[in-house]
Order: C-alpha cells, then sequence, then structure tokens
C-alpha cells in the first residue's frame, strides 16, 4: 500500500505533494473535452444517486447550456398546464426558432415526453409536495443530528415549486454524511495534518467551483431568465386578440384559472432596462458588486416560483477532492459502498458543469465549449466571448460582470461622449477600461486637482443629464515606476481611486491598504 504520509515528519511526501499539484490542474479545468457526455452514462448516474437518497428515478434532461438549464424549468412549468400545453407553448415554438432556440426544443423533444409529463404532474402536486417535504425534512435533520449537528429548517427545507419539490438540500445533507463517513474510513491511515495539507493544497478547486457558481447564480442566470420572460411576453403580446381568445375558452373548457406562471409573465415588464439590476450606488462601486438583482417583481416571484438556484458544487469541494485523490492511490483504505458512492459523485461533478435537483426531475448542464477566466476566477476575454456552448449561447464578460457583445468585439466604438453620457457607474467603468483610462482622462478633459512627491491625482466630473445615478467623479492618481526603463524613462501607471481622495499620497497610501499617515514607504520597488 502507498503511504501518503512521512512518519519522520508527518506530512505530505514529496512525491504525493507533486501528484497533488497535477490532480489540482486537472480538475480545475472550465470547459468541454471532446466526448465528455454521454447521456445516458450520466441518466443513470444521477438515478443512482436518487436511488441512494431513497428517491423514486427522475427524469434527467441534460443541457447544451445554461441557458438551457434557466429556460426548461419554465417551460416545463408551462406545459404541465393542459391550457398552455395546447396554446401557448405552439405559439412559443413557432415564433422562436432562431440560435439557441432551435437547439432547446430539439433537446426538449428528445428527452422530455407526455410520460415525462403525466408522471411530473402527479409529483407537482402541491398537497402531494408538501407530504413528500415533511418525510423529507425528517431525513435531513436524522442526517445533521447524526453527525453532530442541527439544521436550520427554513433554510435548507426542500421547496415546494411548479415542477416538483426541490431537494437540493437532501443531497447536501447526504454528501455532508458521505464525506464524514469518508474521513472515518480513511482517519486510520492518514493522519490529520496530512488531511489537512492535502486539502490545503487541492484549494484552488473550491475556489474556482465557488466563484463560477457565483456568477452563474448572481449574474448570468438572472439575466437569462429576465431576458426569457421579456421575449415570451413579447412573442405571447404579438399573438393578437384570437389567440387571447382561443386561450381564454381553452381554460374555461379546462374549468381552470390562469396558470400562476403565465400570470406573472404577462405582468413583468416589457422593458429591455429590467433586465439587469438597478444602477449601482456610488458609495459601493468600490466593492465591486456584480450585477444580478431581478429589477422586475414579476420576475422575481417567477425566480422564487421555480428555485432557480444551482445545486452547490463548490459545497462538495471542500472535501470531496482530497477523497477522490486518495482512491486512486489507496482504494481499500474505504468501504465498498462508499467507494461506490465517491465514484458516482466523481463522475457527475466531473461531468456535469451545473446541476439542478427536483423530486422527479433532474437537470445537468453540460461544460461550454469555451471558458476564459481572469486569475481571479472571473469570467474575462478581452477579444470574444468569455462563456460559449455547444448549442452556441454565449455571453462576454469583462472582470466578471456581463457586457454587451460590442463593448468587447467592437472597443473602437467607444467614445469620450458615450462615456460621459452613461449613468449606470459600474456600465461607465467598464467602458473606461476599455477605452483606456490615461487616454481618457487627456481627451475627456480631466482636471489635475493636487500633485505631491507621491504623485499627480486627477479629477474627471460627470452630469449625466441630471441623473444623480452617474454622478460619482472618476478620480485617478498617476505614479511613476521607480524601476526606470531600460532607455531610462519612468513609466507612468493610472490607478483609479475613491472620489473622496483629496491629495496624491492619500491616494497612493489607499491603493496600499493604508491612510495617509500610515503611508510611508522606506524602499520603493
Amino acid at each position: 500500500m502507498t503511504h501518503l504520509v512521512d512518519d519522520s515528519l508527518n506530512q505530505l511526501s514529496e512525491e504525493h505533494k507533486e501528484l497533488l499539484a497535477v490532480f489540482n490542474h486537472g480538475w480545475t479545468r472550465h470547459q468541454k473535452m471532446p466526448d465528455q457526455v454521454e447521456h445516458h452514462a450520466i441518466a443513470t448516474d444521477i438515478k443512482e444517486l436518487y436511488a441512494r437518497n431513497g428517491l423514486a428515478a427522475p427524469s434527467v434532461i441534460v443541457c447544451d447550456s445554461i441557458f438551457q438549464l434557466t429556460v426548461y424549468p419554465v417551460i416545463i412549468s408551462l406545459i404541465l398546464e393542459e391550457a398552455d400545453r395546447d396554446y401557448v407553448i405552439p405559439v412559443l415554438r413557432r415564433n422562436l426558432q432562431t440560435g439557441p432556440w432551435n437547439r432547446l426544443w430539439h433537446n426538449l423533444d428528445q428527452q422530455f415526453g407526455d410520460s415525462q409529463v403525466t408522471a411530473l404532474k402527479i409529483q407537482s402536486d402541491k398537497m402531494r409536495q408538501q407530504h413528500t417535504r415533511t418525510e423529507l425534512n425528517r431525513v435531513i435533520h436524522k442526517i445533521y443530528e447524526n453527525e453532530g449537528g442541527t439544521i436550520d429548517t427554513h433554510n435548507y427545507a426542500p421547496r415546494l415549486t411548479p415542477i416538483g419539490l426541490q431537494i437540493n438540500s437532501n443531497f447536501q445533507a447526504s454528501v455532508k454524511s458521505l464525506t464524514n463517513s469518508l474521513e472515518k474510513d480513511v482517519g486510520g491511515w492518514v493522519s490529520n495534518q496530512a488531511m489537512e495539507r492535502a486539502k490545503e493544497r487541492l484549494n484552488l478547486i473550491n475556489t474556482m467551483t465557488r466563484r463560477v457558481e457565483t456568477q452563474l447564480d448572481l449574474q448570468l442566470i438572472p439575466q437569462i431568465l429576465a431576458r426569457t420572460i421579456n421575449t415570451f411576453k413579447g412573442v405571447l403580446e404579438a399573438g393578437g386578440e384570437r389567440f387571447q381568445i382561443n386561450l381564454d375558452k381553452a381554460r374555461s373548457e379546462i374549468q381552470k384559472g390562469r396558470s400562476e406562471i403565465l400570470s406573472l409573465i404577462n405582468q413583468s415588464e416589457s422593458n429591455e432596462d429590467m433586465m439587469v439590476a438597478p444602477p449601482i450606488r456610488p458609495t459601493l462601486v468600490w466593492n465591486w458588486p456584480r450585477m444580478g438583482a431581478y429589477r422586475d417583481p414579476a420576475i422575481r416571484l417567477i425566480s422564487s416560483s421555480l428555485q432557480l438556484e444551482l445545486f452547490k458544487k463548490s459545497r462538495l469541494m471542500d472535501a470531496f477532492p482530497v477523497h477522490f485523490f486518495l482512491k486512486d492511490i489507496a482504494q481499500n483504505a474505504y468501504s465498498e459502498p462508499n467507494l461506490e458512492s465517491l465514484n458516482i459523485w466523481g463522475r457527475v461533478l466531473e461531468t456535469a458543469y451545473a446541476l439542478l435537483f427536483y423530486e422527479g426531475l433532474a437537470f445537468v448542464c453540460e461544460y461550454p465549449v469555451h471558458s476564459k477566466l481572469d486569475p481571479e476566477h472571473r469570467f474575462h476575454d478581452e477579444n470574444g466571448p468569455a462563456l460559449k456552448f455547444s448549442d452556441d449561447f454565449q455571453a462576454h464578460f469583462w472582470h466578471g460582470r456581463r457586457v454587451a457583445k460590442e463593448l468587447i468585439e467592437e472597443p473602437e466604438s467607444i467614445t469620450v461622449d458615450m462615456i460621459e453620457a452613461e449613468k449606470n457607474v459600474e456600465t461607465r467603468t467598464i467602458l473606461i477600461e476599455r477605452y483606456g483610462l490615461e487616454r481618457f482622462l487627456k481627451e475627456s478633459g480631466a482636471r489635475k486637482i493636487h500633485e505631491d512627491d507621491c504623485g499627480v491625482l486627477y479629477r474627471k466630473s460627470f452630469n449625466s443629464n441630471g441623473s444623480t445615478d452617474g454622478n460619482e467623479p472618476l478620480v485617478v492618481v498617476m505614479v511613476n515606476n521607480s524601476t526606470p526603463e531600460p532607455d531610462g524613462s519612468l513609466k507612468q501607471y493610472f490607478l483609479r481611486v475613491p472620489p473622496n481622495v483629496g491629495t496624491a499620497r492619500e491616494a497612493v497610501a489607499w491603493t496600499f491598504r493604508l491612510n495617509e499617515d500610515n503611508y510611508g514607504p522606506i524602499v520603493e520597488s
């Protein structure tokens, strides 16, 4: 048996340090490998996970993209309402056939048919969901009690939705139980110190996964949902009076009122500006918050109703990677049931980019065919989409903030007038970054307000047509690199600082997270 620990030092051996580095690199990839997803195989693994949680086998829909994963719950909730299935869905299908929509309908037809509709209608019944949730809550409580802790039912209980009970919380609880059991399996073979060192070396996997999930959950999914709802409303309104009469007649015959989701779609605001978060308050811009809040109350309700919340792979990555690594070099350390469970989770997490679990329905999203991150694991690509999936759905990002395609692919179209007219502080910041901070200061008439031995402080004021949203001034300190270039010149750097900074020294001190009184460098580099 291979030893993980150098007994004399009670720490990782050099051999395993190198192996961990290779393993870490392999798990931090973030785009699709050739022939990565075999639909039948991933569906089999997902169904086995359900069985191990005491749940009936679900319908498994493999999604080509985050776009499909976000939109399918909305569409399926409409399909479960008979009138909407017969009248609304055909209108949407006829009018939405371009780009990723064509693949979306084809994928759905291949994986979701009448038998799945019948089963899901039973599982989505609210009375049945209430009963099932009570039973599953008992299971969750028992798991956490056995692990020596308690659980907040309000935050972790399975959640009712129009397409069935969302059970992400059940899987998180079962994973907690599994990881604790895995720790016990290897506890007599691997020292606590070695385990902690191994986890530290594999921390990049968890960090990257958490950062990616945060961007998907708080920015990309909200924007996809908002655009989809507004698109649906526009298509249905264009259907005209005859469509509405037929739909109302159908509902009357079925003796049902308008479905909840369709009612909310009709209440949504058909306004492009409602598809992103409100302008960021100037006082918060230095915390770099990401856009992603739903401005439209109807869209907020649709989101909360459907519980469009990813299953958190990052929570699993706190503990799983070290066991994925250990099982390959010390398989005999684990009990057979635990090893089987670990192998299933390993295949699922390696194959699935994102997951959504409902009682009778599971969504598995494939990895993108292209994904590019900056050093802080934020989506970023200066030349094209930072995220692209096999269905041609793509998204452009600038350091973790989603932006219009033109801003990335046509930066030459940005002008000083465009920047000065922009009301949203965060959007304006991105425009300035793309235009070039130094260039913008020179061409926009920025004013020098202070100069000392630390640098030169510039201020550019904005007046966005009387709006108070975008009036935060741009304040930048210019500093000289203390190390000369080969030709003897000193390279200049322009650093943006908070708008309340009054002196160049204070500005430079802020960049080191110091106040002006505490800043006094002895050596510059």
